[in-house]
């Protein structure tokens, strides 16, 4: 009865760790899933019109899951458009998701320190667009 009992232990425990190493991958697999969903709502949500001034427009940043380091794409968009306060949720969610997908995935590797400056929206025939970096220099009149 003891020998049973004993060999019981190391059988399930090893059944445990098989499960749980395939309910990681699948987490990963499902987080990598829901963000890509995430992404296409925001990028749906965030319309680039109206506009009447470069005030009105805004970009909405969005993470790729699948890089091991954090490179933004940004997309112009109206903040006076009824959706936008859903497309703004809809890419926070998104980053979020990415990261978590890094952290389980176990991507941790040394990402070189390059600075990318964030996209600037502008308006331009009551459409956001994306104008020059926020880096940039201010045009200079002639």
């Amino acid at each position: 009865m003891k020998m049973t009992t004993l060999l019981a232990v190391p059988a399930t425990l090893f059944a445990i760790g098989a499960c749980n190493g395939e309910s990681s991958a699948q987490s990963v697999a499902q987080l990598r899933i829901q963000a890509a969903q995430a992404k296409v709502e925001a990028l749906k949500l965030a319309v680039a019109t109206p506009c009447g001034s470069d005030s009105e427009c805004s970009v909405v940043a969005l993470d790729d899951e699948d890089n091991a380091c954090r490179w933004l794409s940004y997309s112009a968009y109206s903040l006076v458009s009824p959706t936008a306060g859903r497309a703004e949720a809809a890419a926070a969610r998104e980053r979020e998701l990415a990261a978590e997908t890094r952290v389980r995935a176990g991507q941790a590797v040394a990402c070189p320190q390059i600075l990318v400056a964030p996209q600037r929206a502008i308006c331009q025939a009551n459409r956001c667009v994306s104008g020059p970096s926020s880096f940039a220099p201010a045009p200079q009149g002639h």
